[in-house]
């Protein structure tokens, strides 16, 4: 059979109203923790305690940078100057950062938390990266995820369930614009 057009809903993803039900408050006080920069707390109650959390600055299209949950509770401080990686189709150079300023450009550039409506497991704005709610579910299957929209651009708050139903931790946060 011929593969399923990018529009098609992937099987493997919970439908918005239910997805909704299950992260949105969880999604909302994790996106609390980013606003007031309170990584210490993010780290131990939203981090995903094996995986860690993804960062991706320009949809899923550069390679980013992962941290785990003992190293993201300091991430605000370390000195170093990490490579997230580049967009594939455009002649930009590759991000080089530190935390602080890739927080500042790729996470909370926009007051997300009065983002108009917030949609879940479905992307609203595929942006210059063509983000799809098919590729975040290829990229991280079984999650759920919150699409908060600002200004022409959006941040993706991606969980994945760990150790039982109910228990849903942050794994990516990817930046759209």
């Amino acid at each position: 059979a011929p593969a399923p057009p990018e529009t098609a809903r992937p099987s493997n993803l919970i439908a918005p109203g239910h997805a909704e039900k299950i992260i949105k408050l969880r999604s909302e006080y994790a996106l609390t923790y980013f606003k007031r920069g309170t990584f210490d707390r993010l780290a131990v109650k939203y981090i995903h305690p094996e995986k860690g959390v993804h960062f991706f600055p320009m949809g899923l299209q550069a390679a980013g940078q992962a941290f785990t949950p003992k190293s993201f509770a300091n991430l605000m401080f370390n000195p170093v100057n990490y490579n997230w990686g580049k967009a594939a189709a455009t002649d930009a150079p590759p991000v080089e950062a530190k935390f602080v300023q890739y927080y500042k450009t790729y996470i909370y550039d926009e007051d997300y938390l009065k983002a108009t409506s917030p949609h879940f497991n479905e992307i609203t704005f595929p942006g210059k990266f063509a983000l799809t709610t098919v590729a975040i579910a290829r990229k991280f299957p079984g999650c759920i995820f919150t699409e908060y929209r600002k200004n022409g651009k959006s941040l993706i708050l991606v969980f994945e369930s760990f150790k039982g139903p109910g228990l849903w931790y942050l794994v990516g946060v990817i930046h759209n614009s």
